[in-house]
């Protein structure tokens, strides 16, 4: 028997499907999407993260979002002494695309970072209003 204490995705090498992340060391960024007569607003839960750690990036219609952090903080120089170092020296990368609706305006941008909570709002493009009409055949 391995050790219990190993983590999940340590213990199934290629995983994939709702694993694929763990197994990658990725962490997927929880997201909501909503939307009003205006505009699209993403709102995306980075706990722990700076606004220096998140980039958003827009390719065509998708958006990216990501975050890096590095804890490199060493408690020895304290004093301490480790009995268990999960987190030191760590590097935390999460990220996530989203693909936007095809009146999404991409100039109408503005980004926002607040107590771990990035929210990306985007206007809306106007559409046109399908209207009838026949059409004759020749």
């Amino acid at each position: 028997m391995g050790n219990p204490w190993m983590p999940l995705a340590q213990r199934t090498p290629g995983a994939s499907g709702a694993l694929a992340p763990l197994a990658s060391g990725l962490r997927v960024i929880p997201v909501d999407v909503l939307e009003d007569e205006k505009s699209y607003v993403l709102r995306a839960d980075l706990p722990g993260m700076k606004k220096e750690d998140v980039n958003v990036e827009v390719d065509g219609q998708i958006v990216r979002i990501s975050a890096t952090k590095k804890d490199t903080k060493k408690w020895e120089d304290e004093g301490y002494k480790y009995h268990r170092a999960e987190r030191r020296d760590t590097m935390e990368y999460s990220q996530r695309a989203l693909r936007m609706p095809q009146n999404t305006d991409f100039s109408k941008l503005d980004a926002a970072f607040d107590d771990g909570t990035l929210t990306v709002t985007f206007g809306k493009q106007a559409t046109s209003t399908p209207t009838a009409k026949q059409i004759s055949i020749k």
